[in-house]
């Protein structure tokens, strides 16, 4: 649709000593409406009208295959306000018959609004050519009965959907597989039909690409996000991106229930579960609640791990991206335990970048006795280190002003 007229402005916008010389509607018996359709032309019956007011419920059935959407959405509105129980003979007779996926959508939502969507239906959605329809085959899966959901046809249809060409059938399974993992369904056999489809989970985690769908999985049920850290050590070394690994800590860590984090921290504590993106992820996550791992860790189950990576920092020896990962595992450690250290990498003799990485480290402690390491290192680092984490300083006042007077001694000389 398009205007003619003179002046298009609203009259509020225009002053009254101009608007008194203006015709306002000037050019209102002008303009078009245009009426934009297809190269092919409109699908066939798509401007019919149709008479609601008088239509039965047989009628409003038949609407729901009607090309125009106003007409199907207006139909399923009046089949859901009318609510009468007659119509779902109707509906599941439509959704056998007809070939449109549309049409198979708002049958399958009524049906769910009228409790009648049962395992045949979902079945049978979910094995649909359309890939909105297995969607929504999916999704309606959550709330049929505990016992048809613990049964083995669902649950082979559910699992050959992680080989789903379709992105949102595989992100709409991953929320489904979370809902297995929820208190009610690992209750008796539901716990057998759980771990069944945990090895679908974890293979969702370690292949699929899509981060989307890797961000569905860990939003679920906590233990389900548990059950996926157990499961990756079936997985060959490279088998699932070490950074969905550490994710998944960041997710437990974050969740703070008491059992989860002690499980957790006895498993980072060991072997390969010790490496430092992963203790980082537990360290950010504890952060997210106000927490850290050197509060948690009181037990001092990670003492062992700050301990080598105190001996690493001080190698030098050791190649310098050992010696930074080192001193980035310090600055989780608890402040007693890696001053001695960081303290050490001030000195005058040690690379500068390792001098810069000690700074970094210890104004993340903001703790007041940071300051007499760097003062007592007096010109043993170079004053263009404090220039370069001024900034950083702000975050640690008592860091900041010691920094100035560091600076002021150097200027000195």
């Amino acid at each position: 649709m398009d205007m003619y007229r003179e002046t298009i402005e609203h009259p509020w916008a225009i002053p009254d000593e101009i608007k008194q010389h203006l015709d306002l509607n000037s050019g209102n018996d002008r303009g078009r409406i245009y009426r934009i359709t297809p190269a092919g032309g409109l699908p066939a019956g798509q401007h019919q009208r149709a008479n609601f007011s008088g239509m039965d419920l047989a009628g409003l059935v038949k609407t729901l295959e009607h090309a125009n959407g106003w007409h199907r959405e207006t139909a399923a509105r009046l089949i859901y306000e009318r609510q009468d129980k007659a119509v779902t003979s109707l509906m599941l007779k439509l959704l056998v018959e007809t070939q449109s996926p549309l049409a198979k959508f708002h049958a399958l939502w009524l049906l769910e609004a009228y409790h009648a969507a049962g395992e045949p239906q979902v079945l049978a959605a979910i094995q649909d050519k359309d890939e909105h329809v297995r969607e929504l085959g999916i999704r309606l899966s959550e709330g049929l009965p505990v016992e048809v959901r613990v049964g083995k046809a669902l649950r082979q249809q559910l699992a050959a959907c992680a080989e789903d060409p379709a992105p949102r059938v595989r992100m709409q399974l991953a929320f489904t597989v979370g809902s297995y993992f929820k208190p009610e369904m690992l209750a008796g056999q539901g716990r057998e039909v759980s771990r069944t489809l945990l090895a679908t989970a974890t293979r969702l985690l370690a292949e699929d690409q899509d981060d989307w769908i890797y961000s569905a999985l860990v939003s679920g049920p906590p233990a389900l996000a548990r059950e996926l850290f157990e499961n990756v050590r079936a997985f060959t070394p490279n088998g699932i991106p070490e950074s969905r690994i550490a994710e998944l800590v960041q997710v437990i860590a974050a969740r703070q229930d008491p059992e989860d984090l002690e499980w957790l921290m006895e498993n980072l504590s060991k072997g390969a579960g010790s490496s430092t993106q992963r203790l980082r992820a537990l360290d950010k996550g504890l952060r997210q609640r106000g927490s850290s791992l050197a509060k948690q860790d009181a037990a001092g189950v990670f003492k062992p791990v700050f301990d080598l990576a105190a001996k690493e920092a001080a190698n030098a020896g050791a190649e310098s991206s050992r010696r930074h990962e080192a001193v980035t595992l310090l600055e989780m450690a608890p402040y007693a335990q890696a001053r001695p250290a960081l303290a050490a990498l001030l000195q005058k003799d040690q690379p500068a970048d390792l001098q810069q990485s000690a700074v970094q480290s210890l104004v993340r402690f903001n703790e007041p006795l940071w300051r007499r390491c760097c003062w007592r290192s007096g010109r043993r680092f170079s004053l263009r280190l404090v220039q370069r984490h001024w900034k950083d300083c702000f975050r640690a006042p008592s860091a900041f002003w010691h920094c100035i007077r560091i600076w002021a001694v150097h200027s000195q000389y």
